[in-house]
């Protein structure tokens, strides 16, 4: 039975109407889950109706946890393939467990040179950070292997190989993170080894239990995060993470660290897009919309410029104003149409929006939710 549910939810859009499924046949009364989860009872049926939506962490991960289930069975990830490049994206997990397997069984395959190694990571973070995740999908089967035969065969200059060894693995996780392999996630993280330490591998551990709904656990592996010594990212997730657990003068502390930080616009922007997110969080939707106004989004690039223009529709979406909203989704997916896809948040607008949308907004988002494989 919960194999066939499994199956049948994945199919649908919104995080709500899971919810609803999950619970009728848990056959758990809406008043009493209600409270439990501290919405109102008029505030879930909202959320099973589709009047209503889910776009905070805290709030997902209470469902999940109230339901005991995972939170990919209310996101529906991984989601099923739509187009070509989603099934290439998709098809590295694959890839990874495959390495893992060959990890743990002591096989090797063939070294390359330092320079191969610096080359082939070189792709895969640019396409990172462009975010362009059917290129990130493309460059790395067989680069985690090429990672470790490379550390392997190192005789001298280990540390730097090991480094980039790190690399490629956080960059990896951070796909199948976003795809939708948490445990899988968890495990290639682990593996990197003496090199857990390296800023890209904590970043991504950090996002990670941020998406588990764990915020204190991402605190407690920030680096000095808790006394705002690290860098801005990991400034700005110790924010977000402070704000998911209920703790807002904390985490405006670490924005207000961030912002006096900020060495370029870019990073200024980076900090004013996290101050929507914390507002978000802590249910301010007049205050994330106002934040969100003053996001420059010219300073950002690649998958930060996308990823605030998802949380800027959630904030003006929240305020009421549709069509900013699906202007906010539309730029980000011409930026990115596959990581716009495999977002549960714009999925979640995806499935929404078109119904109090205009009629020209409605059309487009309907075509970017076929897309994404939403009905």
């Amino acid at each position: 039975m919960r194999d066939e549910v499994h199956r049948e939810d994945r199919a649908i859009g919104p995080i709500g109407r899971r919810l609803a499924r999950w619970r009728r046949r848990q056959n758990v009364a809406a008043s009493a889950f209600a409270d439990q989860v501290g919405l109102s009872r008029q505030q879930l049926l909202a959320l099973e109706t589709g009047e209503d939506w889910a776009d905070r962490r805290s709030l997902v991960a209470a469902l999940a946890q109230a339901m005991r289930l995972d939170l990919t069975e209310l996101t529906g990830q991984p989601y099923r393939p739509s187009d070509r490049e989603h099934h290439v994206v998709r098809a590295v997990a694959s890839h990874v467990r495959r390495h893992l397997i060959q990890v743990s069984l002591g096989q090797e395959g063939s070294a390359g040179t330092l320079g191969d190694l610096e080359a082939r990571t070189e792709a895969a973070l640019t396409a990172e950070e462009a975010g362009d995740e059917y290129g990130l999908g493309l460059a790395l089967p067989g680069l985690l292997a090429l990672a470790d035969q490379t550390v392997a065969a190192s005789v001298t200059g280990r540390e730097p190989t090991a480094r980039l060894r790190a690399q490629v693995y956080a960059v990896a996780a951070g796909l199948l993170r976003r795809v939708g392999y948490r445990d899988l996630v968890w495990m290639l993280l682990h593996q990197v080894g003496p090199e857990r330490g390296v800023r890209a591998v904590l970043i991504e551990e950090m996002r990670l239990l941020l998406d588990l709904g764990f915020p204190d656990h991402a605190l407690n592996r920030a680096r000095r995060g808790e006394e705002g010594h690290g860098s801005n990212p990991e400034l700005l997730l110790a924010a977000v993470a402070h704000a998911v657990a209920g703790r807002r003068d904390r985490a405006e502390q670490h924005i207000a660290t961030a912002a006096a930080r900020a060495q370029n616009d870019r990073q200024m922007a980076a900090a004013a897009s996290a101050r929507v997110v914390i507002a978000l969080e802590v249910g301010a939707a007049d205050e994330a919309a106002a934040h969100a106004g003053a996001v420059d989004f010219r300073t950002m690039v690649g998958a930060e410029h996308v990823d605030a223009r998802v949380v800027a529709a959630t904030a003006t979406a929240r305020q009421g104003r549709i069509s900013q909203a699906s202007a906010h989704l539309v730029a980000a997916h011409s930026l990115s149409p596959l990581r716009v896809r495999l977002s549960p948040v714009a999925r979640e607008l995806l499935s929404v929006l078109p119904a109090r949308a205009t009629a020209e907004d409605a059309a487009t988002l309907r075509r970017i939710a076929a897309l994404a494989g939403l009905h």
